[in-house]
């Protein structure tokens, strides 16, 4: 496919030619017919039908090989070649491609086999490569086949240009000039590498013909293409059967086995010359019969280690292309003759035993090798470039290598560094060494390696060397096997095992002793240095600045020796880093320790440690040294280290645990890891042995008490135990934890291969060091658990304290496994109750537990059930909070309890930190999160599998006898906590998390269930709520009350809101005899977060701008969509969806967007109202916020519909707004801009500097007078006497800004005077006279005030500060009316002197002339305002002025009525008549108008007195809304024209 008419995907007319070429190369090699189709006008399903015509009419037997050319994708697990016609905008894209799914059309076929390789990208776009530029990547490849190995079926593979997340490259030749190209979009003169890899390989009749041993020499080749081109390339092949590997051919004329030479690998003659084959001793046979015997054995070893050696090259070749410095391939010459030394002093060995002892090294070299490559489609050379979690090599995921890097945050550190360095290979070096020591620890890597091939280890290759029987009986596949699983040997784990025999009831019968055979090989390995066996110091030295040189430190390996020190061997080394030689060095005193134990055995007598040397030491390993004969480098061993003693007191103390109880929980939680290792253990037991069932069940008892006087904590647990190497290793090292130890792995893959589950809650293994928060002496009894379920032996053992040696004594074969630990507490006074600590720590027990504590009721907890001690308060509330009533709880299944009271989120049963309202969720096996090392915090994210659990046990709510669910109680859900009993409907920020949606999805169950909730109003009337009619709305409880005969449920708020209105409308629409008929249908679909949204947002007739939606979405903590969703169905305009759709496209891509844009769209860049609307412009200020580039910012709130700043608008500096004082680098701007403003105009050059501005400079810019000075002279400006002060006068800044400080805002410059209230303010708190601050105005360049008479200054003082109490935000805003005649009866002066004085003082006032009627007074002037406060909206002298107006006045502003008709009427209005009372008493209105007045929300004119108001006031008056609404209109209300108000039902 070299062409395409979407100019989204580059042509590669290069294409077709070397198709052409590859063809005739494959029929050079054999191939019958090879026929290259030019696909590019054809789409997906005419390409589809060429391929089922080619696949169908092959003849039996015929091998058809298939290779596709082109840019590929991966979606939906199927892969695609895009085709020339396909246009990646068009819906039906993919319909248009071709699926790369063949299999179908080969089960009618004839032919043995079909290869399909597939030549293009697996990863986004890059230049020089082959991808289609989409977010999605390449699979494995789904081939339409069914997976079977049946050898009757045709054989199918797909092979991959490149693994997975990886790209198919190409490169160019030598061509045309760029001139003369087609297209700039072509590559008419490039070439494919793996296209060229195939057909070189195609020529080449050396080349393997099985596509198994084709692949690794193909991907040699391709990279060596690759790196000739390029330099470097990632790419590498990847091939998926469909049927297994056996039987495939990719070149049938070439040798279908390797396609190598039959010649010799190096290995072979270093097999047949081994020191071990001379140390045989005869047993039963004669030396001529030893002597045959040994021949054939020796030339089958050397055989299997010539084809591992071969086999192993490749896999070598792989890794060190691919930058692993840790392979270990020349490992096997140093082992070997490391056996052969030590073989120098041991006993004479059997035939089996020097066999092993020879392919022991190479087995290690090839199994290492093998297993690193198997792992390649992981990616393990890279830590920030990987494919996804569950990736598999067929053995691991990529996501459990990614958590075993997690563990190691130093490691990846290193990487990351090295990779921004540039320096890649010792990035790949770091992930390397982490892969390396993952897959050590890896179960299931054996048969792994067994499975993939490896010579001799699933059966013995052919060839005559393997034919005789005693040949096939010491290397049978059995033993080969066993011999793998010595590596990685524990040497203080070896142990007498049954003698293992060979050649049985023959002449060369022979035994074979593994633990001797073991111990050896694991020496040699340990003195070979596998570069794996290393401490971490050389991977710690990568990336830096003087990092370890991967190169060099290999061939230190390879040089290094052992040379004899009377009975010890010393190594000798010449270093080229000082972090090789420490290594070494640790390495070696490591070795030295460990084989002195094993030397030290009571045993000795045992063969097994014969010939080792007594000791090893590093006196030799010195520095390298350079040409001139200097060392390499200098002092080794400075760097930083840790005092063991001070760690140690940090993690036994309450500064890095807080609380010293957590050593409880950590008893506790060691108890439960045992447990659960012997539940699986015993599983496995009963499953393969169901007529010895053992019926155990697991138990963990706390006894509290006191021993001769001394108080105790004991935890006895009857799990699996200790023996010694659990003591030494795991209980005694800090830091080291069980799950990491290799028996126990093996044992956990074969729980794995049987279904039993088993997840560890050991995290960091430094916990059994906390005990010494509470103890000074611990003693521990335990008896270790065998596999064969037998008790081992009881071991006592006392420790003294942290840092004192262990006294261990060992008894006989105990009866019952299990552990006791008891705590010794080294404050006899302590207090500390293991009761308490439980009962607030321990919610739910996965075996049965009980506390047993002196003088205290005994406690216990119930396997698998909510603790009956879950009370009301937190768990970290103090003791007494804990005590009375259980909380009600529903059990729902999957480690979830519903709950009526504050739950948590539990961690494998603990307490963790995370309170959550009315639910219990244990976090327990596969889900148990990550903690902090005090066990307080949880740092997984785990809300979305959180939401999905409960949502999938709401159903459980609404079971019989349920006690759980109700609307206070989904009310508390919403907010996280219970909600107050008041009727306030504004929430308090929660304090827990917030389950609105929880909530929601709840309440959608109960409407579709009919579920009824009810409730008690706070008069003691009982509502019970039809949610078909109302919905389920818990704010409800708050607004509804019954009244009227009957009493009838209604609305009843004085909170007046577009969410109270919707209510009541609902709750009348929900009853047709109240007597309130909604004209319309009212929106009744109500959920519990609805009043939520309506609070957050203050929707008027334009809808919601975005930011305020935004704004909502956060305070109520609910996805955007979503409130939008209900905004709309609750009748609420919110933005255009489509602005909605592309920024949720924007959040997918960064999920800070919308918190950003939330900030950028208030007008104050707070985050919270007001908000800009569509109209206005987001300022370059508001676009900076993100940090980043303002222009990216600008181009997204452009496609949200806001209008943005021109493109050079960005280039100006930031404005002063956004800091104080300015940065000095902005100086020679600023200064030279009216206000220090950069947006400012220049300063006028007419007239000298003002003084105020000089002082704002000086302000701005402390120190500086001088560049101040220079920078204005410079620029052509002339100075005031006295030039630039140095410091800013603290009086000046109060006279110019209105902080005080100099900060903007400020007063202009010789533009307005400085106001009189603000000058006697500064004169009263700076104790200065007025006069002078008048001259010190003047000074600065402003116009001050005119001063009263010395005698009125007293009362303008008081006047000013009386008035500043008044009003908020000072005398700027319009000084209300009812303030004005307030002040005027306080002060004794009529309304127009205070008025006056007021003006003088600098105060805005209402001036009577500009109102319409021109009123007398201001007195007049509130009762022609409609809403009695001097203020517009104005009566209408054109409309008749109706009676509640008067009513309002004589109840608020105390006017009689015939006064205030009299002054309307002389201004000119018409006073509508009072009309007729009816059943209605004067006393009685006024009760009305005070009733209808009490509500917050004032009624302008046409807006009609709010339903709720009607409902209110009914309620208060006791009458019928339809009393309180006809008497309305009578007085001149308007009522919403939505509403019908009718006489109630009276049943």
């Amino acid at each position: 496919m070299d062409g395409y008419v979407d100019p989204a995907f580059r042509s590669m007319p290069f294409i077709t030619t070397e198709l052409r070429v590859l063809a005739e190369t494959l029929e050079n090699a054999g191939y019958q017919e090879a026929a290259v189709l030019e696909a590019g006008d054809l789409h997906g399903q005419a390409i589809e039908d060429e391929i089922e015509r080619f696949v169908r009419k092959a003849a039996p037997g015929d091998h058809l090989l298939l290779l596709l050319s082109g840019h590929g994708f991966h979606t939906d697990g199927s892969d695609y070649l895009v085709t020339g016609p396909a246009r990646y905008d068009s819906l039906r894209f993919r319909d248009h491609c071709l699926r790369i799914e063949f299999g179908s059309f080969l089960m009618n076929s004839d032919a043995a086999q079909l290869v399909v390789a597939v030549d293009a990208c697996r990863d986004p776009f890059e230049t020089f490569t082959k991808s289609v530029g989409d977010t999605l990547s390449y699979g494995k490849g789904s081939t339409g086949y069914e997976d079977t190995d049946d050898p009757g079926r045709p054989r199918y593979a797909h092979v991959y240009a490149c693994a997975r997340y990886g790209t198919a490259g190409y490169g160019r030749e030598p061509g045309p000039a760029a001139g003369e190209r087609t297209g700039a979009g072509d590559d008419p003169g490039g070439f494919s590498y793996f296209t060229r890899a195939l057909t070189e390989l195609a020529g080449d009749r050396t080349a393997p013909g099985a596509l198994a041993a084709l692949e690794p020499v193909l991907d040699d080749r391709l990279r060596a293409i690759a790196a000739g081109d390029r330099g470097h390339s990632d790419q590498c092949v990847q091939v998926t059967y469909a049927t297994g590997e056996d039987g495939l051919l990719l070149f049938p004329c070439h040798d279908s086995r390797t396609g190598r030479p039959v010649g010799e690998h190096p290995w072979q003659k270093a097999a047949l010359d081994h020191e071990a084959w001379l140390r045989v001793r005869a047993g039963n046979l004669t030396e001529e019969e030893k002597g045959r015997a040994v021949a054939q054995v020796r030339d089958g070893v050397a055989r299997l280690v010539g084809l591992w050696g071969h086999e192993t090259d490749t896999s070598d070749a792989w890794l060190a292309a691919h930058g692993d410095i840790w392979r270990p391939s020349g490992c096997e010459q140093r082992m070997g003759l490391c056996v052969g030394t030590v073989l120098r002093g041991a006993p004479a060995l059997s035939l089996t035993e020097a066999a092993l002892l020879v392919l022991g090294p190479y087995l290690y070299t090839a199994f290492g090798t093998r297993l690193a490559h198997l792992a390649g489609p992981l990616r393990p050379w890279t830590l920030a470039d990987g494919p996804p979690a569950e990736e598999s090599c067929g053995f691991a995921t990529r996501g459990a290598f990614e958590r075993y890097g997690n563990g190691h945050l130093a490691l990846q550190d290193r990487e990351r560094r090295a990779r921004e360095r540039g320096d890649e290979d010792g990035a790949r070096a770091v992930a390397w060494w982490l892969a390396r020591q993952w897959l050590l620890r890896l179960p299931g890597t054996r048969d792994a390696v067994r499975r993939s091939g490896l010579a001799g280890l699933e059966n013995l290759p052919g060839g005559p060397e393997f034919e005789p029987e005693l040949v096939r009986q010491v290397l049978s596949p059995a033993r080969l096997g066993r011999l793998a699983g010595l590596i990685g040997l524990d040497l203080e784990r070896a142990g007498t095992e049954e003698p293992d025999t060979v050649a049985a009831q023959l002449a060369a019968e022979h035994t074979v002793d593994w633990d001797r055979v073991g111990t050896l090989l694991t020496v040699a390995h340990h003195m070979a240095v596998d570069p794996v066996l290393l401490p971490p110091l050389v991977a710690e030295h990568l990336g830096i600045s003087k990092p370890v040189d991967g190169a060099a430190f290999r061939e230190t390996l390879r040089r290094l020796a052992w040379q004899p020190d009377g009975a010890r061997r010393v190594l000798s080394a010449e270093c080229p880093h000082q972090a090789v030689e420490l290594a070494l060095r640790e390495h070696t005193e490591t070795l030295d320790r460990t084989v002195r134990a094993v030397l030290a055995r009571s045993d000795d007598a045992r063969p097994a440690v014969r010939g080792i040397p007594a000791g090893f030491g590093s006196g030799k390993v010195v520095p390298g040294l350079r040409p001139d004969g200097r060392p390499l480098y200098e002092a080794a061993d400075v760097r930083f280290r840790l005092d063991g003693d001070r760690v140690r007191d940090l993690l036994m103390g309450e500064q890095l645990y807080r609380d010293r109880t957590l050593a409880l929980r950590e008893l506790y939680q060691n108890a439960l890891d045992a447990c659960r290792y012997r539940r699986a253990r015993t599983e496995l037991w009963n499953r393969r042995n169901p007529g010895e069932r053992d019926d155990w069940k697991g138990e963990i008892v706390f006894t509290q008490g006191r021993e001769n006087g001394r108080p105790y904590i004991e935890c006895h647990d009857n799990g699996i135990g200790m023996g010694h190497h659990e003591l030494r290793r795991l209980f005694a090292f800090a830091g080291s934890r069980f799950v990491e130890q290799r028996e126990f792995l093996d044992e956990w893959a074969q729980w794995d291969a049987e279904g039993i589950a088993f997840h560890p809650n050991s995290r960091f293994g430094v916990g059994v060091l906390s005990y010494f928060m509470l103890a000074d002496e611990i003693r521990v009894t335990t008896t270790r658990l065998g596999r064969d379920l037998r008790a081992g032996e009881r071991l006592t053992v006392h420790i003294d304290g942290p840092g004192a040696l262990f006294s261990v004594r060992s008894d006989r074969s105990a009866l019952r496994a299990g552990t006791r630990v008891r705590l010794y507490l080294r404050d006899s006074e302590d207090t500390v109750s293991c009761g308490e600590v439980l009962r607030r720590t321990l919610w739910v027990s996965e075996f049965a537990v009980r506390v047993e504590e002196e003088g205290e009721e005994g406690l216990s907890w119930a396997p698998g059930e909510l603790s009956p001690y879950v009370r009301s308060g937190r768990p970290s509330e103090e003791p007494q909070r804990m005590r009375g009533e259980p909380v009600p709880a529903q059990y729902a299944g999957d480690g979830v309890w519903w709950l009526s009271g504050q739950g948590a989120v539990l961690a494998d049963g603990l307490w963790a930190g995370v309170p959550r309202f009315g639910c219990v969720v244990d976090l327990t096996g596969e889900h148990a999160p990550r903690l902090s090392l005090d066990r307080t915090t949880i740092l997984d994210d785990h809300e979305e599998y959180l939401t999905g659990l409960l949502t999938e046990k709401i159903p459980v709510l609404f079971a019989e006898g349920g006690r759980v669910l109700s609307l206070e109680w989904l009310d508390a859900l919403t907010v996280g906590e219970w909600v107050g009993p008041n009727r306030a409907l504004r929430r308090t920020e929660p304090t827990a998390v917030r389950q609105g949606l929880l909530a929601d999805r709840i309440a959608d169950q109960a409407v579709a269930r009919g579920h009824r909730f009810s409730f008690r109003t706070d008069e003691g009337a009982d509502v019970s709520v039809d949610t078909a009619a109302v919905g389920c709305c818990p704010a409800d409880r708050w607004l509804v009350e019954r009244f009227g005969k009957p009493a009838r449920p209604h609305v009843v708020t004085t909170e007046y809101s577009a969410f109270t209105e919707w209510r009541a409308r609902v709750w009348a629409a929900a009853d047709p005899g109240c007597g309130v008929l909604p004209r319309s249908d009212a929106f009744r679909d109500a959920r519990p977060t609805d009043d939520q949204i309506l609070q957050s947002v203050d929707a008027g007739d334009a809808g919601v701008p975005l930011g305020m939606l935004l704004g909502a979405a956060h305070e109520t903590g609910l996805p955007l969509a979503y409130v939008s969703e209900r905004l709309r169905l609750m009748g609420v305009r919110t933005p255009d969806r489509t602005i909605l759709e592309r920024l949720r496209e924007a959040e997918r891509r960064d999920p800070d967007v919308p918190d950003l844009l939330r900030k950028v769209l208030s007008r104050d860049r707070d985050g919270v109202g007001p908000w800009l609307g569509p109209q206005d412009e987001v300022s370059v200020d508001h676009l900076r916020l993100g940090g980043g580039d303002p222009r990216a910012l600008a181009r997204l709130v452009r496609t949200l519909g806001f209008r943005v700043p021109d493109d050079d608008e960005f280039d100006r500096p930031r404005r002063t707004g956004d800091a104080w004082p300015p940065r000095p680098e902005d100086l020679p701007r600023l200064v030279l801009r009216e206000g220090l403003e950069y947006d400012g105009a220049d300063l006028a050059r007419d007239r000298p500097v003002p003084l105020a501005h000089l002082v704002i400079a000086a302000k701005a810019f402390p120190g500086q007078a001088d560049r101040i000075a220079a920078t204005l002279v410079a620029a052509g400006h002339r100075l005031p006497e006295g030039a630039v002060p140095e410091h800013a006068d603290g009086t000046d800044l109060a006279l110019l800004a209105w902080e005080h400080d100099g900060r903007p805002p400020r007063y202009p410059v010789s533009d307005a005077a400085v106001p009189l209230y603000r000058l006697l303010a500064v004169a009263r708190r700076r104790e200065i006279g007025p006069e002078t601050l008048v001259e010190r105005a003047r000074m600065l360049g402003l116009r001050p005030p005119e001063l009263p008479p010395p005698a009125e200054r007293e009362l303008y003082t008081r006047l000013a500060e009386d008035l500043a109490t008044r009003i908020a935000g000072g005398l700027g805003p319009l000084v209300p009316v009812h303030v004005l005649l307030d002040i005027a009866w306080e002060y004794g002066m009529s309304d127009h002197e205070t008025a006056r004085r007021l003006r003088l003082l600098g105060a805005d006032v209402h001036r009577l002339e500009d109102h319409p009627a021109r009123p007398e007074n201001y007195s007049d002037l509130i009762l022609m305002s409609q809403d009695l406060d001097g203020t517009d909206p104005w009566l209408d002298p054109a409309h008749q002025v109706p009676w509640h107006h008067v009513l309002r006045a004589e109840v608020e502003r105390k006017t009689p009525q015939t006064e205030v008709i009299e002054r309307l009427t002389r201004h000119g209005y018409d006073v509508a008549p009072e009309p007729p009372p009816g059943d209605w008493m004067r006393g009685d209105d006024r009760e009305l108008i005070r009733a209808v007045g009490n509500h917050r929300e004032p009624h302008g004119a046409g807006t009609g007195v709010p339903l709720t108001t009607v409902l209110h006031t009914a309620h208060t008056l006791r009458r019928t809304p339809t009393d309180i609404a006809r008497r309305l209109r009578q007085l001149g209300h308007t009522l919403p024209g939505d509403l019908e108000f009718t006489d109630p039902a009276t049943r």
